[in-house]
């Protein structure tokens, strides 16, 4: 049976969620340089405090609390890999092992990025929340100790916060746009794609902030990197051309006819 309208728009601006997601996450380094004078814990503060500010403006302004104290819907999960989504996966993994060989360490910090982060997509996808409302609870938990902080560097007199600097505290009040919008439009498209897609997806965001090292920063580009980054984009080649093609085939599906019920002649 072929996809309806409706399921191919709502597949379609999920998948233009989630390239908006990472790539935002990839260019993010480029805004986090301008903050260097302002101490990292303070900053995650900030970014805590400031998500569920924004956050909680834009819920009250779209008329949505209800959906905040919804209970949150459990759906099940089980995804079957094509043949060639198989291969882009090993042909990706090839490049990830190639780097690590020649980095001569294995990259315990990155591995626990993706992996914790896979399960968190895991996570959002089953729950079912709604990206706007799912990202303000998980932030409102960690908003008391990230005020609290905030309020006890100001009693010592150490916050960067202050009318004195003011371009500095706007940065530091607009890290909440910047961390909530890209969590947002990654939970619209976790909840919307296979989480085989969103996988692949999160290449956009090393392969930003490479561009911005290479090319911005001049930081230095080895062979490994290039032929890891070569087998990661064939990967990403192949698994965007096979669900290229797999859409196409249903949108060009014949749409099914459904026999007529048969009639009921009333007794009543």
């Amino acid at each position: 049976m072929h996809q309806s309208e409706d399921s191919r728009r709502i597949q379609r601006s999920a998948l233009f969620a989630g390239v908006a997601a990472f790539v935002a996450w990839g260019l993010a380094p480029a805004y986090w340089k301008l903050l260097k004078s302002v101490p990292p814990l303070e900053i995650l503060a900030h970014r805590f405090v400031w998500t569920v500010i924004f956050l909680g403006i834009l819920l009250a302004w779209q008329r949505r609390w209800p959906e905040v104290v919804q209970n949150l819907r459990s759906r099940r999960l089980r995804e079957r890999l094509s043949p060639w989504q198989l291969a882009s996966i090993l042909i990706a993994s090839a490049g990830v092992l190639f780097l690590t060989f020649g980095y001569g360490r294995f990259p315990w910090v990155a591995v626990a990025l993706c992996l914790t982060f896979g399960v968190y997509g895991l996570l959002r996808k089953q729950s079912g929340t709604r990206a706007i409302s799912g990202v303000f609870i998980e932030s409102i938990f960690l908003f008391p100790i990230a005020l609290g902080y905030l309020l006890w560097l100001g009693q010592r007199g150490k916050i960067a916060f202050s009318p004195a600097h003011l371009s500095l505290s706007l940065l530091l009040v607009a890290t909440g746009v910047v961390t909530a919008m890209p969590l947002v439009w990654f939970g619209y498209a976790a909840r919307n794609l296979r989480l085989v897609t969103i996988g692949f997806l999160q290449y956009l965001a090393p392969t930003g902030s490479f561009f911005l090292g290479v090319f911005a920063y001049h930081e230095p580009f080895t062979r490994q990197h290039l032929i890891t980054f070569l087998l990661i984009w064939i990967a990403l080649a192949i698994v965007s051309a096979e669900a290229v093609l797999r859409w196409r085939t249903n949108v060009r599906a014949p749409s099914p006819i459904l026999p007529e019920p048969p009639r009921v002649e009333s007794t009543i």
